[in-house]
């Protein structure tokens, strides 16, 4: 009948907000200002803008998407470099290569997960301190 209102259909509706498109599964730290990691790939060394136990964040130096690269960093307070091979992902606006993780060991991937804790810690405690002052 004419005076029933017709249902717009669930996609035409308008989205108050649009969520990110994040294909990571892992939270992502930035390393502290005064702990920054090295990566050292293609015989090149970068620093991490972020990184999680999936992947880093780094300035593009030549590196080509799509391409594996064998890689070694030491994550801050451990004595062994962590060896891998990363995966380029993309590429963003900015010039940061998105990176993934391949061949990671068990063992180096708990050393990742552990860093990424403490730094969520590190983090918290940081903002705290900053909001009571």
């Amino acid at each position: 009948m004419f005076w029933k209102k017709i249902l717009k259909k669930k996609d035409d509706r308008k989205k108050l907000f649009k969520a990110p498109e994040d294909v990571r599964k892992s939270f992502r730290v930035t390393p502290a200002a005064d702990g920054p990691i090295k990566i050292f790939l293609d015989d090149k060394s970068v620093s991490m803008v972020n990184i999680s136990s999936g992947g880093a964040c780094f300035k593009n130096n030549n590196f080509k998407p799509g391409t594996l690269y064998p890689a070694q960093f030491l994550l801050p307070d451990e004595v062994e470099d962590i060896c891998v091979t990363i995966e380029i992902i993309s590429f963003d606006d900015d010039g940061l290569c998105r990176s993934r993780f391949h061949d990671l060991s068990p063992e180096h991937e708990d050393q990742i997960h552990q860093y990424v804790l403490n730094r969520q810690k590190e983090i918290l405690a940081e903002e705290k301190k900053r909001l009571t002052l």
